[in-house]
């Protein structure tokens, strides 16, 4: 509830919430929480982690232009896509649609080779849906969000607490992958230099 509230304080349209902890066995209490906030929840979790589920919440308005939405998901990745399509045309213009792949990523060179290739098959499913999409409306928008796991420079790496030589991370390949497709970061371009997080690491991140 306080989540919705919030998201309804800021007017937001979609909100992205990753790591919700482990709600496998509440996944209906969330689903009925949002619709009565006049929302929908899409909820992509497993038994198997208490960590890497992902909640996508779709405010009013959005719910309604909902057209297809799919799920990929193992024990250590999420993957959402969902499509929206308004309901009529603007000033003359063609009908706008949307593409959102919203994800929790695995990356790191500290990650297992198998963990790699899962995490290799995710981003080649991110990046053949935003394909099949453009294919299909060539006119619309794409938006990739959410918990990537990657960086591109080791001093903007949050798992480094200094980095006394800026080198290019291993898990570098999946911005430039994305910047291959078209897509632009908004958010390095606003500070492309300063080191965001989320959390303050804990256990053995704290001493990496």
């Amino acid at each position: 509830d306080h989540l919705l509230e919030y998201m309804t304080s800021l007017e937001g349209d979609v909100m992205i919430i990753n790591e919700p902890g482990l709600i496998w066995n509440c996944k209906g209490l969330i689903e009925s929480t949002a619709a009565a906030h006049h929302m929908e929840a899409l909820v992509a979790t497993t038994e198997h982690s208490k960590a890497a589920g992902l909640v996508v919440i779709l405010g009013p308005q959005w719910r309604k232009v909902k057209t297809k939405m799919s799920i990929m998901e193992s024990k250590h990745k999420r993957l959402m896509n969902v499509e929206f399509k308004a309901k009529e045309k603007k000033g003359g213009r063609p009908l706008q649609r949307l593409h959102l792949s919203a994800i929790y990523g695995l990356n790191g060179p500290e990650t297992s080779q198998k963990n790699r290739q899962e995490s290799s098959k995710l981003w080649e499913t991110v990046i053949d849906s935003v394909e099949c999409f453009r294919s299909a409306h060539p006119l619309g928008s794409v938006v990739v969000a959410g918990d990537f796991n990657a960086a591109k420079s080791s001093k903007l790496d949050t798992n480094r607490k200094e980095a006394h030589e800026d080198s290019v991370e291993k898990d570098s390949h999946v911005l430039t992958a994305l910047e291959g497709i078209g897509l632009c970061d908004t958010f390095r371009v606003a500070p492309p230099d300063l080191q965001a997080w989320t959390r303050e690491p804990t256990g053995d991140l704290q001493h990496v």
